[in-house]
């Protein structure tokens, strides 16, 4: 397998560093830019065109929500992971519905969202 490239975007800067210090331990795994609201994460996934990006669904300016829609509709390659505070069922099912790939809470173990994010490695042709 190649390596991977990787956007982070999250505006609170101590849960981004955090994505970003663990996903970095990953191997085959670049991050290549990270983002602090959701106008920062779109331009760098159209500049950068990583092969995935993990969003915050709620975040200033654009929210999480509205990138990955932005960039399905746009039919750019980039895989989406959403991340949210949430748990309701009606909210977390709401972007599968909507052609994004993947939802994690951020209060689902560790473990559990690297094993969403390596299924949807698996799913990248390289």
């Amino acid at each position: 397998m190649g390596q991977l490239n990787i956007i982070v975007a999250d505006d609170h800067p101590l849960y981004r560093s955090g994505v970003i210090d663990a996903v970095s331990k990953m191997p085959n795994i670049r991050v290549v830019a990270h983002a602090e609201n959701g106008m920062k994460a779109y331009q760098e996934i159209i500049a950068l065109r990583p092969d995935i990006a993990i969003l915050d669904i709620e975040m200033p300016i654009l929210s999480g929500l509205d990138v990955a829609k932005k960039v399905l509709g746009e039919k750019h390659q980039t895989r989406i992971i959403l991340l949210t505070m949430h748990k309701t069922k009606i909210f977390s099912r709401m972007p599968c519905n909507r052609g994004f790939r993947v939802i994690c809470s951020k209060t689902t173990p560790l473990r559990s969202c690297w094993s969403a994010l390596y299924q949807l490695i698996k799913a990248i042709p390289l």
